[in-house]
């Protein structure tokens, strides 16, 4: 079995070996109770799902939500892995995939519980194994790019605004812009021209831009033309989308520049397969403006789950 990280093969020799990347693949430790679906097709990992468990339960609906989402990435098999509590429904849970309308073929259920991997099938009989965390796989990983265990509440500290003194200054640095540039045409061919060069040189940049700096990619990102062209420019290599310089301007903006902004780092996380911190900035963009049509969009294509490598201006929903 493989998974794929920024085009890097990373073979997993057992499903211990798949437990210890799970946090990597998810972008974030699990909680306890909780189950994560794990598809996989042609023996390569196309998708991880975290399913939360309430109160003990998880409703067919969720199951069916799940399972439909794993069928858009082109999953035919599956890997189920219970935490905690959750280990006591896996057994339903795969005869629920097995029996779906269109059945994914479950290929091994176990449960993760203070570290120790617990076969529930095909194997129940077999003992546990310690879950790796420095596995060749694991190592493998995070050569090739792979996030770090984080839990859920340190991903949404990604977009905490930042201090207000520093917002203020980009809110100043912002409005003066806006002045210089009131008498100007910003549709015209010379100075949409210089909001391209802008954009395309601050996503090849590896420092954090200052305050007119960011109220400058702002600006530039105020024009939906602009802004289309560089998510057209979004493929699948965190290092070219650069996704902490706009996760890092948006934490300095306010209102619907925030919005646009943060809507720019949920379209290059996802793109790169980082639905989590894509969920994060989609949270974000919609607390900034709750009306920003693109980060409903975005949020609508998560929910339904279109797989990352298709997903552009075009493929939005409408």
């Amino acid at each position: 079995m493989t998974t794929a990280a920024n085009s890097t093969n990373v073979h997993i020799d057992s499903a211990a070996d798949l437990a210890g990347l799970i946090p990597y693949l998810l972008g974030y430790e699990p909680e306890s109770d909780s189950v994560v679906l794990v598809g996989l097709r042609h023996n390569l990992v196309r998708c991880a799902l975290r399913v939360r468990v309430d109160d003990g339960e998880i409703q067919d609906s969720d199951v069916e939500h799940y399972v439909v989402i794993l069928r858009h990435n082109g999953c035919d098999r599956l890997a189920i892995i219970g935490y905690g509590a959750a280990g006591a429904l896996l057994d339903k849970l795969r005869q629920r995939c097995e029996h779906d309308t269109v059945p994914m073929r479950v290929i091994v259920t176990a449960q993760v519980r203070d570290g120790y991997l617990y076969p529930r099938w095909p194997d129940p009989d077999r003992s546990a194994e310690s879950v790796p965390t420095a596995s060749p796989a694991v190592c493998a990983m995070i050569a090739a790019g792979g996030s770090g265990p984080k839990n859920r509440r340190d991903l949404a500290r990604l977009f905490k605004p930042a201090e207000r003194r520093e917002c203020d200054k980009v809110a100043r640095a912002l409005e003066e812009q806006r002045r210089r540039q009131a008498d100007d045409d910003t549709t015209d061919p010379e100075s949409r021209g210089k909001d391209l060069l802008c954009l395309d040189y601050w996503r090849q940049q590896t420092r954090l831009p200052e305050a007119a700096e960011i109220a400058e990619i702002a600006l530039a990102l105020s024009d939906v033309e602009v802004r289309d062209w560089l998510l057209d420019c979004m493929g699948d290599d965190p290092g070219q989308n650069n996704v902490d310089l706009w996760i890092w301007a948006a934490r300095h903006l306010r209102g619907t520049p925030c919005a646009t902004v943060a809507c720019v780092a949920a379209f290059a996380a996802y793109r790169c397969g980082n639905g989590v911190v894509a969920a994060e900035a989609v949270d974000c963009a919609l607390r900034a403006n709750p009306r920003y049509r693109l980060a409903a969009l975005l949020w609508e294509a998560l929910q339904r789950g279109i797989p990352p490598h298709r997903l552009g201006r075009r493929t939005l929903p409408d």
